[in-house]
C-alpha cells in the first residue's frame, strides 16, 4: 500500500494512503464536535477540500498534505490537534481505515514544533 507524506514545519509523517483517506473522512465527520464558533474554522474547511480534492487527484503514493500553509498560528495548532484527539477516542470500529497509532503520530509531528 503507497504511503503519502503529512508535512508541518520541516518534518514528516508517512501514512499509508489508506489511513490518510480515512483521516480525512473522520475529520470531516467530526468537525463540528470540536467547534465553538463556526465562523473561526473557514480556514479548516476551506483546506479540508483541497485535501480531499488532491487526495482523489493525485497518484497513490503523492497524495501529501502539507500543513504550514494552514497551520499560521498556534490557535490553529491547538484546534487541530484537539480535532486529533477528539478522533482518536473514538471507538475502533468507527474509525474505518484510520487507527489511533496514525493519529497519533501526526499529533506528535505536530507538537514537535510549536508555532
Amino acid at each position: 500500500m503507497p504511503q503519502s507524506a503529512i508535512r508541518y514545519a520541516g518534518r514528516s509523517a508517512y501514512v499509508k494512503d489508506e489511513k490518510l483517506r480515512g483521516l480525512l473522512g473522520l475529520i470531516c465527520l467530526h468537525l463540528q464536535d470540536v467547534v465553538t464558533k463556526p465562523d473561526d474554522i473557514k480556514w479548516i474547511t476551506n483546506a479540508l477540500m483541497d485535501w480531499v480534492n488532491d487526495h482523489e487527484s493525485m497518484p497513490p503514493g503523492l497524495r501529501d498534505i502539507e500543513l504550514d500553509g494552514v497551520l499560521t498560528e498556534s490557535s490553529r495548532v491547538d484546534f487541530f490537534v484537539q480535532l486529533l484527539n477528539c478522533i482518536s477516542m473514538l471507538p475502533p470500529r468507527e474509525c474505518g481505515a484510520c487507527d489511533k497509532k496514525t493519529i497519533d503520530q501526526i499529533v506528535q509531528l505536530l507538537m514537535s514544533h510549536t508555532v
